[in-house]
Formats: structure tokens, C-alpha cells, sequence
């Protein structure tokens, strides 16, 4: 389990948190949630207004569960 960093260079202004609602599918309260926890950057500094606008290269850390191949033991 871990947390893998995403890269994107956006050209049009556009805000924060629907740039993370469009791109991942999430709702605004998530999106504004991730930029809370300091996980999305522009242009290398950490974002932290959730209603700035991203131009340039956005950063984005995701979680991704890896199971690393166990499997269940027992399901009820």
C-alpha cells in the first residue's frame, strides 16, 4: 500500500478542485480533501488554497492498495 505521484502539465487556468473532480472522478468534498492533506502541488510548491486555479505542472499523490498477491482466507 502506497502512495504513487502523478504528473500533468495543464494549459488553461482552471480550479483546483474541479480539475481533481474531472481528471478522477471524485466529489468536490473529496477533492478538497486531498488538497487539505497537502497531496496536490504546483509547479513544486504545495497548494494550499482549494480555490486557486492550476496552470503548469500539477502534482498529484494517490493512494493505490496493493495486496501484494494475498488472497482471502475465508469470505462470508
Amino acid at each position: 500500500m502506497a502512495f504513487v505521484k502523478k504528473s500533468f502539465f495543464i494549459d488553461n487556468e482552471i480550479k483546483a478542485f474541479l480539475f481533481l473532480m474531472k481528471k478522477f472522478g471524485i466529489s468536490q468534498k473529496e477533492s478538497q480533501k486531498w488538497i487539505d492533506k497537502k497531496r496536490v502541488k504546483l509547479n513544486g510548491s504545495i497548494l494550499i488554497n482549494k480555490a486557486a486555479f492550476l496552470k503548469g505542472e500539477v502534482e498529484v499523490s494517490l493512494y493505490v492498495p496493493s495486496p501484494l498477491g494475498l488472497k482471502a482466507i475465508f469470505e462470508t
